[in-house]
């Protein structure tokens, strides 16, 4: 297998959840909407900025 086939298939992997801890929609699904721009103390993003990152 190629190398460029080889990281197709990879990124694929991860795209689809793979290697994951945790499935983005089991992450989302029960979040507080009420704290989603509140930061935690001594951190600088909200959980609003991290989602817009990914």
């Amino acid at each position: 297998m190629s190398t460029d086939n080889s990281l197709r298939e990879h990124l694929l992997y991860l795209l689809q959840g793979g290697g994951a801890h945790v499935d983005f929609e089991s992450v989302v699904k029960d979040f507080p909407l009420e704290i989603i721009n509140l930061k935690a103390e001594h951190v600088p993003y909200t959980p609003w900025h991290v989602l817009e990152h990914m």
